[in-house]
Parts: structure tokens; sequence; C-alpha cells
């Protein structure tokens, strides 16, 4: 019995500590971490604005997606990031011809990302981000919801935050 307790005792510490860990690290690179899904979340939006649009309005800006690109969505970057470098788009290997190469591009990198970040610091939750940006709620699960696919990677990482925190 007191080995199963101490067993538990130890379990309990290691996951207490690894949240605070985390935790830390969060404090440490808030205004990183901030600057990047605010980036992220700017591409998110406007990925959905040409994925939403009908068929006849995604033709019409297609034909000058480039210029569109460039004068509204990158002049508009609320991040410091530089947003072509970000999702990939140097301008010297690839232009974004279409909508679709721009939001299939977003959600590809934002998934990524996401990952990397939950990797290194947990599950960004709402909770834990409001405390560093005057009560804004982010909510980095939209970045998984806008892929078309279930990435095993992503349950297994979520899974483990979640077992961090409780």
């Amino acid at each position: 019995m007191k080995k199963v307790l101490f067993i538990l005792f130890v379990l309990v510490s290691f996951s207490g500590f690894a949240q605070a860990e985390k935790d830390s690290l969060v404090e440490v690179d808030k205004e990183a971490i901030l600057d990047k899904l605010e980036l992220m979340f700017y591409l998110d939006q406007e990925a959905t604005k040409c994925l939403t649009m009908t068929k006849e309005k995604q033709t019409e800006l297609d034909k000058t997606f480039p210029y569109y690109f460039m004068n509204a969505i990158v002049k508009n970057n609320p991040s410091t990031l530089d947003l072509r470098e970000f999702i990939g788009f140097d301008f010297k290997e690839f232009k974004p011809i279409k909508c679709k190469d721009f939001y299939v591009a977003v959600y590809e990198k934002n998934l990524v990302e996401f990952i990397d970040m939950t990797k290194k610091y947990g599950y960004l939750s709402t909770q834990r981000l409001k405390r560093y940006k005057d009560g804004k709620a982010y909510s980095p699960l939209i970045f998984v919801i806008h892929n078309s696919y279930s990435d095993k990677e992503v349950k297994k990482l979520m899974n483990r935050s979640l077992r961090l925190v409780i």
C-alpha cells in the first residue's frame, strides 16, 4: 500500500512539475507566442474569406490574386513577423496563384505551428493565454478544425496536455 501511494505521489508530482515548467516557458516567451498566434489567426481569417467566397467571386479574385495577396493580406499584417516567410510565399520559388493555394498553405502551416507550440508549451488554452493579452481570447484549436484530415500526432498531444492539466 505504501508503495502504491509513493508511486501515485511521484506521478502526480512529475505531471504537476511538467505543467509548471511549461507555464514558466509560456511566461518567458509570451510576447513571441502572442505575436505568432496573432499572425496565425489573421492568416486563418484571410484564408477562410477565400474559402467561403462564392465560386464566381473566387474565380474573379484568382485573376489578380498575387496583387490582392500583396496589397490586402501582406499590407494589413498585424504581426511583426514576415507573413510571406511564415507561409513560404517568398515569390522566389512560389507565388500564390489562386485563393486555394493560399488557404491550403495557411491551414497546413498553422497546423504545423500549432503542433510545434503544443509540444513546447503544452496546449495553449484560452485560459492560459488570457493572462497575457488583455483578456483577448485565442483558441488555437481552430487550426486543427480547419484541416481536413485527422492527425494522430495532434490527438496524442491533446491527450498528453489534458493529462498534465488534470
